[in-house]
């Protein structure tokens, strides 16, 4: 895709290709945080002289693991590397849990790990047809992202998404023990995992409540985790929805109550939330129909001021 500089009139950017992978990790590496949301943990990263990790990086929001692997060519399958690498993690979990605590000086133990929330990010400037066809499958943790180069020192990085994900890894006949293992220990979730038998109040008020939020903005993408269903935009989590038997909370993110404009003081804030979120969070409770334009006009003030911070 063409990439264009204004100034008074468009100009084609020319494309600055990597020549090495190293040459988009160390960038990537300088600010993980900005392109992925991540802490640095570490870089070439092999526990007890096993197979090495390009980089490895943590997600505090989701206390998991993640590990990041550059490509340049497309000879390599998805789903044989990113099983190798989630089955060394989980593998090797005291390792990767001694690294982390001494990169940030922390004192986590494999018990406070999420390693169901536990991912691959495979990074290239392009992925072949059979490489983005994997992301069909629901229970398969891992992300394709593309990275381009242009001149002016102008970067994009893109995340590859399908909306078809039919098939399992189940579904494959022959599955590795790797395979089995991933399947087994890491869960990927989706929106009906979080209804139970006889929450239909709730899924009707999640299916009205969605097709609000979509509408904010084009570029939302449904994420379903263990606790939350969330809207984000990018790496960043921006509304995160909390399924109930009497309703839903719908929790709105780097929010505190003194940020809304709420004239019926509804807004609470979620205690705890610097502790298990890694930043502030408000959030509104939703019990019928009628709370739902409440609940948008306040989704809208914290999407401008999204919009305002990342401009």
């Amino acid at each position: 895709m063409p990439v264009f500089l204004l100034n008074k009139s468009l100009k084609e950017l020319q494309e600055k290709p990597f020549i090495q992978e190293r040459d988009m990790q160390l960038l990537v590496e300088a600010d993980l945080k900005q392109c992925f949301g991540l802490q640095f943990v570490a870089s070439e990263f092999s526990p007890q002289g096993d197979l090495r990790i390009d980089t490895l990086a943590f997600d505090p929001e989701q206390k998991s693991f993640v590990i990041i692997e550059f490509k340049r060519g497309n000879s390599w399958s998805v789903i044989d590397q990113g099983a190798t690498y989630l089955s060394l993690l989980l593998d090797r979990r005291d390792s990767f849990v001694l690294k982390l605590n001494q990169m940030h000086n922390t004192r986590l133990m494999p018990k406070d790990i999420d390693w169901e929330a536990s991912r691959v990010i495979f990074v290239a400037p392009s992925f072949n047809a059979y490489q983005e066809g994997s992301l069909g499958f629901r229970d398969l943790p891992i992300e394709l992202w593309e990275i381009r180069r242009y001149e002016n020192g102008i970067i994009a990085l893109n995340r590859i998404q399908t909306s078809r994900k039919n098939a399992r890894l189940s579904d494959l006949d022959n599955t590795s023990g790797d395979l089995k293992k991933v399947r087994k220990e890491i869960k990927q979730y989706s929106v009906d995992d979080h209804f139970k038998e006889g929450w239909g109040d709730s899924r009707e008020l999640f299916g009205i409540l969605l097709s609000q939020l979509l509408k904010l903005h084009p570029n939302f993408a449904v994420n379903a985790m263990k606790g939350y269903i969330s809207l984000k935009l990018g790496w960043r989590n921006v509304y995160y929805i909390h399924v109930q038997k009497s309703g839903l909370v719908i929790d709105y993110a780097r929010s505190q109550p003194k940020d809304f404009k709420d004239p019926e003081g509804r807004v609470k804030y979620v205690n705890g939330s610097m502790e298990y979120y890694n930043q502030h969070v408000s959030n509104f409770a939703i019990r019928s129909e009628d709370d739902i334009p409440y609940a948008i006009m306040l989704a809208k003030q914290v999407l401008k001021k999204y919009d305002r911070n990342n401009s």
